[in-house]
């Protein structure tokens, strides 16, 4: 069989594919990135990928996918990005994805999810987002446990069926997940997406530890660079609010202006205005951004 150590990311996004997912590409066991996400895919999870133990982020979002969520997934002992929202799986949630300790952002809404709210969840200390509106949890709460989630910033479970009480919440800290600054736009996936044709290569004019810059034209064909976070940059929601609302507030002759930023469905990007230089490299890789801060800080 052909070597696949070396195969880190496999990104289909926002394509046509039909189809089921191919039970093969577990064997690519080296694998930290798979985006699958924007298809037409089919059929039920194969239990192969559970044998994808270095994963970090698997999207699997608009698809047309079944059946039930694996409990085998929890042997994805690094993933911190489960997005499996808009498909039709079905049953109860695993109990066992408690395991999960890397886990931040656990998205399954807009599916046919039935059964109980997992109490076990309580034990994913790193989880930021729990997003499972538009099921049918009829006739059960929401665990008590979960005011034990110490990072969580938003729990969402909207359209679910849920009786009972609301747990007290209080002592999670408080982390505002949307902010409305004067002329900062929160920008969609799918416009960036658009934006930078699929984020292909071509468009890529830069790149650093914190990821990858790429030049983009929005609707109103303004031309843009959308400052991607790498896998290994990505901070916590509140941190990364709190640079938008810093970088907001600069201004300086050599500093690009911010235009707008997105945070949806566990990307970081920052988007600012276009210059056709080595300038915008220089200041988005943060070379000299540092020393701007330090001078308004002071």
């Amino acid at each position: 069989m052909r070597s696949y150590s070396s195969i880190s990311t496999r990104d289909f996004m926002w394509n046509n594919l039909t189809g089921t997912i191919p039970k093969e590409i577990g064997h690519i066991t080296s694998l930290r990135l798979l985006l699958l996400n924007g298809n037409k895919l089919s059929g039920s999870l194969p239990d192969e990928l559970s044998n994808l133990t270095n994963m970090n982020r698997l999207q699997l979002d608009e698809n047309q996918l079944s059946g039930s969520v694996p409990e085998s997934l929890a042997n994805m002992i690094n993933v911190r990005h489960l997005h499996m929202n808009n498909n039709s799986f079905t049953g109860q949630l695993p109990s066992k994805l408690s395991n999960l300790s890397n886990l931040m952002h656990l998205l399954l809404d807009n599916n046919n999810l039935s059964g109980y709210l997992p109490p076990e969840f309580s034990k994913l200390h790193s989880l930021e987002i729990l997003q499972l509106d538009n099921n049918n949890f009829s006739g059960n709460g929401i665990p008590s446990t979960y005011e034990n989630l110490p990072r969580l910033v938003k729990l969402s479970l909207r359209n679910c069926s849920l009786q009972g009480a609301i747990p007290d919440l209080n002592s999670i800290p408080t982390s505002n997940v949307c902010i409305k600054i004067d002329g900062v736009k929160a920008f969609t996936l799918k416009e960036l997406t658009h934006a930078t044709n699929k984020f292909d290569i071509s468009t890529k004019f830069g790149e650093g530890g914190y990821g990858n810059v790429y030049k983009g034209i929005l609707s109103d064909e303004t031309f843009v660079a959308v400052k991607r976070a790498g896998e290994n940059s990505l901070q916590g929601q509140k941190e990364f609010l709190t640079e938008i609302e810093l970088l907001s507030r600069l201004h300086h002759r050599n500093l690009v202006s911010l235009l707008g930023y997105c945070s949806e469905e566990g990307e970081q990007m920052l988007i600012y205005e276009f210059m056709p230089n080595d300038t915008l490299r220089e200041w988005i890789s943060g070379k000299k951004l540092s020393q701007i801060i330090n001078h308004f800080v002071k």
